[in-house]
């Protein structure tokens, strides 16, 4: 699987499909192989024409693929494929079994003491560019083993929720869970009016923007 993985990252580097949707997103090459992002050129693949995010736990296993549209006129926006064929990750389980962005954050989340929380991938990339560990939720809530996961590197979870009544729901469900797990969850909102999530925060605001919401965590 990780042979698929390095595949498809060398066709990213081909496709000016991909390269310029993330130079678009301010998204520097070195993220791109920090997070081995990828792009499949199978003809047949419902992943065609999709930025590819592979998903890894926390030992590394490639749990599934999470695809994002390039274009626009594509639905739906995300389409993601699991390819782990482990117990641990069946049926439906597999989303709340992971945090995208954790397997190559985790120890920086041990030097620094502190871990980012987002819904989105790019959101985590844009952390990335900042030199701040994050993770995506990826719109599954935060679950028991997700909560679990974050314990094992830190008691201090910073999660930047959507300033809207599902982003607040699912900012006071993640409280609630890690609380019960000794871990401190701050719920912050962007700190710009208008400014939806970390990754435009970084295109319309740069990235000492995004830099300082690292800042006053611990």
């Amino acid at each position: 699987m990780l042979d698929r993985i390095e595949s498809c990252y060398r066709n990213l580097l081909d496709s000016k499909e991909a390269v310029e949707f993330l130079q678009s997103r301010c998204i520097s090459p070195a993220v791109w192989k920090q997070y081995r992002l990828g792009v499949d050129k199978d003809t047949y693949s419902k992943l065609r024409h999709r930025l590819l995010f592979p998903v890894l736990d926390v030992y590394g296993e490639h749990v599934f693929w999470q695809g994002r549209r390039l274009r626009e006129d594509m639905d739906p926006k995300y389409w993601g494929v699991r390819v782990s064929h482990s117990a641990m990750y069946v049926n439906d389980q597999w989303k709340s079994r992971v945090l995208y962005g954790l397997f190559n954050c985790y120890e920086q989340v041990l030097k620094k003491g502190y871990l980012l929380g987002n819904e989105g991938n790019l959101c985590v990339l844009s952390h990335a560019m900042a030199n701040s560990p994050a993770v995506a939720l990826q719109g599954s809530g935060m679950s028991k083993y997700q909560a679990y996961l974050i314990r094992r590197y830190t008691k201090e979870f910073v999660y930047y929720i959507d300033d809207n009544e599902a982003g607040h729901k699912a900012g006071y469900r993640a409280a609630e869970v890690l609380h019960d797990f000794d871990v401190k969850c701050d719920l912050r909102l962007q700190p710009f009016e208008g400014i939806t999530d970390t990754n435009e925060l970084l295109m319309k605001h740069g990235l000492t923007a995004v830099k300082n919401l690292a800042y006053g965590v611990v």
